[in-house]
């Protein structure tokens, strides 16, 4: 098995991922290296910056092929931004603004004229390069987590998922806590023994011991907290962010 390193939601702290992935000695041309979503929205905090934290993910792309970006919730607001150039407040009021100041805009009425502010391969890290998912003979990644058994029909087939699907697989918060047996078997039936990896959902580093395989990294990026990831290696895992290896209590 490939070493893989796992990042989850990182809400524009490029700084943290640098450090992040300099402790975990990330090898470009050997780790495969996936992200759980949720990339530029953030709130209050000066260092982070969602620009800076695109043109990061763009220069780790281009220097490696074994580089994934899996669509997160929140990801999904800016896409229909830059499709329809529209917005809702409630994508402002919870980092939309501060996603937008960081490209120079700042006049909202007017976005429609400013929206080429945004530079055209930033526009095209949304449209074409993040992916519904990512999944493997080792591991599935998704965002939020499963909803119906819909959702694993269509990813185990590894099929582009519909706009219901994916507003459900990215939204789901509760899947990764499941201790239902139902749970379990079902995703065993499509996904044998793959380990899950999600985010979404602030309670990182977590692991679920009704199933030892599912895997929750979100550290809390968006409210300030450390950067937090995951390194698998074969059959041994550790959670790391970016002050380095991080012991955590099973739930």
């Amino acid at each position: 098995m490939n070493r893989y390193i796992l990042i989850g939601d990182l809400h524009a702290n490029h700084i943290g991922l640098e450090k992040l992935l300099k402790l975990a000695k990330y090898n470009e041309n050997e780790d495969c290296l996936i992200f759980l979503g949720n990339y530029i929205d953030n709130l209050n905090y000066n260092k982070f910056s969602a620009k800076k934290t695109v043109d990061h993910l763009l220069k780790l792309k281009s220097k490696s092929e074994k580089i994934f970006f899996v669509k997160g919730n929140n990801d999904l607001f800016f896409i229909n931004l830059l499709n329809s150039k529209k917005f809702s407040s409630v994508w402002i009021r919870n980092g939309g603004r501060q996603i937008l100041q960081s490209y120079g805009i700042n006049d909202f009425d007017k976005l429609q004229l400013q929206i080429e502010k945004i530079p055209y391969s930033h526009r095209l890290f949304f449209s074409n390069i993040l992916q519904d998912y990512y999944i493997d003979k080792n591991i599935i990644a998704v965002h939020g987590g499963f909803v119906n058994e819909e959702q694993m029909i269509a990813v185990s087939n590894n099929e582009v998922l519909s706009s219901e699907l994916l507003h459900q697989i990215t939204w789901d918060k509760k899947f990764i806590f499941s201790k239902l047996d139902e749970d379990k078997n079902m995703f065993k039936k499509y996904f044998k023994n793959r380990k899950l990896i999600v985010g979404n959902t602030p309670y990182g580093p977590y692991q679920n011991n009704k199933n030892l395989n599912w895997l929750l990294v979100d550290g809390g990026s968006k409210i300030g907290k450390k950067q937090l990831g995951l390194i698998i290696e074969n059959d041994n895992y550790n959670f790391i962010n970016e002050d380095g290896f991080i012991d955590f209590n099973d739930n």
